[in-house]
């Protein structure tokens, strides 16, 4: 999860300097610098101020849920019968024998394509293998 929220905050900050997106954001570059290592769980005001401008289709409930105060679903939780095609199980294949920076690459080019509504739903969906993949 701690990863998952850098990441959507660097997504979220697009082609701008981390000054200038803190400086629209309306909170110190300082706070977004601790954000990203760690150093400071943000509170929902804060994400709030970060979501409403934020580029690459980066929302506030993806912010909220990679910050732990919603719940995404799991794999024990997605509806009964709900399997992965052999196309997507060849794809979490791949993705395990990525090494940790081509995984995060790849995660950064996914979050770019996320505007359309249909892509951040089954980003959800498949959360949980892309977070296994990347902690492989």
């Amino acid at each position: 999860m701690k990863n998952e929220l850098s990441l959507l905050i660097r997504t979220a900050q697009g082609n701008r300097t981390q000054n200038q997106f803190a400086s629209e954001c309306g909170i110190s570059s300082a706070a977004i610098t601790r954000i990203c290592a760690m150093q400071y769980a943000p509170k929902p005001p804060v994400l709030k101020k970060i979501a409403d401008k934020a580029y690459n289709g980066i929302t506030y409930e993806l912010l909220m849920n990679a910050a732990g105060f919603t719940e995404t679903k799991t794999a024990a939780q997605k509806p009964s019968g709900v399997v992965l095609s052999e196309f997507e199980s060849d794809v979490v294949g791949e993705l395990r024998r990525l090494s940790k920076t081509d995984k995060q690459n790849l995660a950064r080019i996914i979050f770019s394509y996320t505007q359309n509504y249909a892509l951040v739903e089954k980003y959800k969906t498949y959360n949980s293998a892309f977070e296994t993949a990347a902690n492989d």
